[in-house]
């Protein structure tokens, strides 16, 4: 178990590493405020990843940890490995100047998603900044109230993947359609939505 954790660190050290050299000359396709990786389950994965951006890179580095609504409930995620116990992700994120700490949730009950989210904000820490919704057109309504249960503390991404592009048929202009609803709860900012 243990080789194959300090393989783990040796890959995303690798890939941190990487991503800030292509940064640093020029060769990135677009600008971006942070790099993102996501995946992290351990507190010393996230420092490991943290030392390789103090002080070599203008962007952050976005901690993302994988959060379900499974997971939030206590059950196992069909992939364990992925997706740390809630308790974990307090000990995961940390202060740092370098780091955009945020929780990739998805869920089964969209409904409930805002309940969900400001549940998550209490379990994670001081050191949370906000969530990416790994959710296709989640409901504007439980976004608006997430963000006043948090006074708008907590940033967002909007993720727009497959399942969400099918749901517009891959159309660029039912695809701004759909991102017009979110007008006044979401900002964009380089190709990302963001609130």
């Amino acid at each position: 178990m243990e080789n194959s954790r300090g393989s783990k660190m040796r890959e995303l050290e690798t890939m941190v590493t990487q991503a800030v050299r292509a940064e640093e000359s020029g060769k990135t396709r677009r600008r971006s405020s942070y790099i993102g990786v996501t995946g992290f389950t351990r507190a010393a994965e996230a420092r490991q990843a943290l030392q390789c951006f103090a002080g070599s890179s203008a962007r952050k580095l976005m901690v993302g940890v994988l959060v379900s609504s499974r997971t939030l409930s206590g059950r196992a995620n069909r992939r364990p490995g992925r997706y740390p116990n809630i308790e974990r992700i307090r000990e995961i994120f940390h202060e740092h100047p370098a780091a955009l700490n945020l929780i990739h949730y998805n869920t089964d009950a969209p409904a409930t998603l805002s309940s969900e989210l400001l549940r998550l904000v209490d379990v994670s820490g001081a050191h949370l900044h906000g969530f990416q919704l790994n959710i296709a057109w989640p409901n504007v309504g439980e976004i608006e109230a997430f963000k006043k249960g948090t006074g708008s503390k907590q940033r967002i991404v909007l993720q727009i993947g497959g399942r969400a592009m099918k749901r517009v048929d891959h159309s660029p202009q039912k695809l701004a359609d759909m991102v017009a609803r979110y007008t006044g709860i979401i900002e964009r900012r380089n190709q990302a939505a963001t609130v």
